[in-house]
């Protein structure tokens, strides 16, 4: 199908079982030089080596098969890798054709086989193209990866489309920015952001043609339809499933702070943790005056409290805060 044919780069979470490494937010973005890391970590969490350790493996191979990136690591089992923000990692070889694919897996080893984690694919321009069927994207509704709190969203946009080609119609963004979702409703984590009057190629829409399954760059995911000018005939676009991650509640802290061991004024230090960012929330003490959040202190997720004073709840769906004091 001709849309299919427009793809300048298709970011795809492969699915893995409880004993690979796990991704936790991350997300890599690719061009022609290499790929940068847009934030997140991965965890790590099964024994291949048999020494209480996990080997992992980050490859990248271009159209013809050709190897242009890889590096193996072992890091003990309970660890965790955090990837900042713009990390940047070379090819070792210029790529030679199209797709271009980045595989993050967990290596075979002590009686475990070779798990996928994570996998990003994508098109060098002025390359030549092997054909790419995305046909089980639009059956099973994956998206983009989600962005990691406190990254800044991906802003992608399009190759030159002709867009009379396209099989359906297609949607302009009708505000001065526009987040493109995990999923159809604001619940849902943001995958992409948009500027006014980009075109996005319409690839699905949910039961009620409320929400839009769309690709832009190298990004797939929802947008909502009060948002953007329709135009063409979408009457026929599929039903899509929605597969996304529904937004963690987190606390947005006003400034940097002690995080306490204990809901109380006075309480052991734990670490400081700077302002101006988002927590993941983990619980509430029973009157809600108190938050305990996770944060990486020293490159190590800890668990820790704050007052709620000092911070903006940020729950679009409206979870349900437990008490963990």
């Amino acid at each position: 199908m001709k849309r299919f044919l427009l793809v300048t780069l298709l970011v795809v979470l492969l699915s893995s079982t409880a004993h690979a490494a796990l991704r936790n937010g991350l997300v890599f973005g690719m061009n022609c030089s290499g790929f940068v890391s847009r934030g997140g970590e991965l965890i790590f969490n099964r024994d291949n080596t048999g020494t209480g350790r996990e080997q992992y493996t980050i490859q990248a191979t271009d159209g013809n098969g050709v190897v242009i990136f890889t590096t193996t690591e072992v890091l003990y089992v309970g660890s965790r890798l955090v990837l900042t923000p713009g990390l940047f990692f070379e090819w070792n070889s210029p790529p030679t054709a199209n797709p271009i694919t980045v595989r993050v897996t967990s290596n075979a080893g002590n009686g475990l086989s070779e798990q996928a984690v994570y996998t990003v694919t994508g098109l060098c321009a002025g390359l030549p193209n092997i054909d790419i069927d995305l046909d089980p994207l639009t059956l099973t509704g994956e998206t983009s990866p989600s962005v990691a709190i406190n990254a800044v969203p991906p802003r992608p946009v399009n190759p030159p489309l002709d867009l009379a080609d396209l099989d359906y119609g297609y949607l302009i963004v009708n505000t001065a920015s526009l987040n493109i979702r995990s999923g159809d409703s604001v619940s849902y984590t943001i995958v992409g952001r948009v500027s006014g009057g980009t075109e996005l190629i319409v690839l699905g829409s949910n039961l009620g043609q409320t929400w839009w399954y769309v690709q832009v760059g190298e990004i797939v995911g929802w947008v909502n339809n009060v948002h953007v000018l329709i135009r063409g005939d979408l009457s026929d676009v599929p039903v899509v499933p929605v597969t996304g991650e529904i937004a963690r509640a987190t606390l947005y802290l006003y400034r940097t702070q002690a995080l306490l061991a204990l809901p109380i004024e006075g309480a052991l230090p734990v670490c400081e943790i700077a302002g101006d960012q988002e927590y993941v929330l983990v619980g509430r003490n029973r009157a809600t005056t108190w938050y305990e959040l996770e944060a990486l202190c020293n490159g190590v997720i800890v668990r820790g409290w704050v007052p709620a004073e000092n911070g903006g709840l940020r729950n679009p769906a409206e979870l349900i805060l437990p008490i963990t004091d």
